[in-house]
């Protein structure tokens, strides 16, 4: 057997002792989140992959998904440590925090009402601890872009057994809206493709009408839109409550670039 193999072997056989205080500092650290700082969860988070993982095996998320390319840059930056070290980091950036925590029995801690998972990144907060804020439907309607790239930037979520926890993208507001139905609506084609990559559904139907984003964007005549919904997949062939299809608005508009789009 060579250095080489020896020392890959070696790696993988992290000690049952500092595994058991790994999992023990994973339970523990949910009880700490609102004292800890964005940038803190995510270096827990890219150690967390590191030690159940290994060295970042997947590639860059596009630039509009700040949440998980926010993950991602956490876990790669971490290179090639091996998983031992980066369970013995995470434990002792614990021991930084909370010098007390390992005297404490994680299962007898109250905890809140889940708002994090596993490891620890936020994910929305409720609406009863900022009733005043504006929701993310709101800063669809107003264009406002940055707000939602922070939205979703702050509303990191952390895989629980390879499950990421959905954030409320296609929650329907008081009209029976979606966020994707607005943006089509407003014309608002990048907070679209923003919602889009960060798992918007594309054919979201609405309450009422039972049209998608595609009849709004089409209706409204807004070709960016329009790409951009037919870029990610949206089925030009589902009937509103009129039996009225995306192909039959198109053609009903007689212009000949949103025609011409939908054929193709």
């Amino acid at each position: 057997m060579d250095d080489s193999h020896f020392n890959d072997i070696f790696s993988d056989l992290e000690s049952d002792e500092t595994k058991t205080k790994f999992n023990k500092a994973c339970d523990y650290l949910q009880h700490l989140v609102n004292q800890l700082e964005a940038s803190q969860l995510l270096e827990f988070y890219g150690l967390y992959k590191q030690a159940t993982v290994g060295p970042c095996n997947t590639s860059k998320p596009g630039i509009f998904s700040m949440n998980a390319r926010a993950k991602w840059n956490a876990w790669a930056e971490l290179g090639t440590m091996n998983k031992e070290t980066a369970m013995r980091t995470y434990v002792s950036k614990l021991d930084e925090i909370e010098p007390d925590w390992n005297q404490h029995d994680a299962s007898n801690t109250k905890a809140k009402k889940p708002t994090w998972v596993s490891v620890s990144t936020p994910v929305v907060e409720s609406d009863d601890e900022h009733k005043g804020d504006k929701s993310l439907i709101d800063h669809v309607k107003d264009g406002n872009v940055d707000e939602i790239l922070t939205f979703f930037s702050a509303s990191i979520t952390i895989e629980q057994h390879d499950k990421p926890k959905k954030l409320p993208v296609n929650e329907y507001d008081g009209d029976g809206l979606g966020a994707i139905h607005w943006a089509a609506d407003r014309g608002h084609h990048q907070i679209l493709d923003i919602l889009l990559q960060n798992g918007a559904n594309v054919n979201l139907i609405d309450k009422d009408s039972g049209q998608t984003a595609l009849h709004y964007a089409i209706s409204c005549s807004h070709v960016e839109c329009i790409k951009i919904l037919l870029h990610h997949g949206a089925n030009p062939h589902i009937t509103d409550s009129d039996d009225v299809t995306c192909i039959d608005l198109a053609n009903e508009s007689d212009d000949p670039n949103i025609i011409d789009l939908l054929k193709t």
